[in-house]
């Protein structure tokens, strides 16, 4: 799979219209509920309780779900409107940030604290905010770190960092998420709305992950002196 498909399935949430594969067939539905399943010491795997529109109700993995939509507005551009939300607002401090990001970059990354921790900081932080979305706030974040992978294969790296990134951290999602830190999570964040159309994403998980973008970066401007 892909990283922008990654990140676009990471982002199934309950009452979500989906298509499932059932056997050799598609049929319309929407997700029941979601948990997850762990396997002895492996990644915990997320499960989607579906029901369809002919009543069949089962779990299945996100392997047999699709996101929903009209081919028709696949086909189309996102609307304007959606265009425009996904322009992300930094404030006067994460400007500052990232500015400085800018003039030092580095052949080699030099992070105060790796991106990796800054989301999982988030993610602590969103579940005491939120208990009863615990499972959806943690497919969220995952859908983030694979997003922001993805950005830094494709889109925020400058000229002169792309050596060190291909040669050490090329393919290692791991190692990405422990090289860079705040810096090039606000690249991201500042071109979002420029570079957005690359992750493939439908317009309804377009709008979610643009919903935690922003609840992402209030955060990030609440705890800015704490990864500068």
């Amino acid at each position: 799979m892909s990283h922008s498909k990654a990140a676009a399935k990471a982002f199934f949430a309950e009452g979500q219209n989906v298509l499932v594969s059932i056997d050799l067939r598609k049929e319309k539905g929407f997700i029941i509920e979601k948990k997850e399943k762990i396997r002895n010491n492996a990644k915990p795997v997320p499960l989607y309780k579906v029901k369809t529109i002919t009543g069949i109700t089962k779990w299945v993995t996100d392997i047999a779900l699709e996101p929903l939509h009209d081919p028709s507005a696949q086909a189309a551009s996102i609307s304007s409107s959606l265009q425009a939300s996904a322009k992300i607002v930094l404030s006067d401090a994460l400007k500052e940030i990232l500015l400085k990001d800018k003039n030092r970059v580095a052949l080699a990354p030099k992070v105060k604290v790796p991106a990796e921790k800054i989301f999982d900081m988030y993610l602590v932080s969103q579940s005491a905010l939120k208990p009863h979305s615990v499972e959806e706030i943690k497919e969220a974040v995952l859908g983030l770190k694979e997003m922001f992978v993805f950005f830094v294969h494709t889109s925020l790296l400058a000229k002169e960092e792309r050596l060190y990134y291909e040669k050490n951290l090329y393919s290692n999602p791991d190692k990405v998420l422990k090289a860079y830190g705040i810096g090039h999570i606000l690249r991201m964040l500042a071109s979002f709305h420029r570079i957005q159309q690359k992750l493939q994403a439908t317009p309804d998980v377009l709008e979610h992950i643009i919903e935690y973008l922003k609840s992402f970066t209030s955060f990030l401007e609440t705890n800015c002196a704490q990864f500068a």
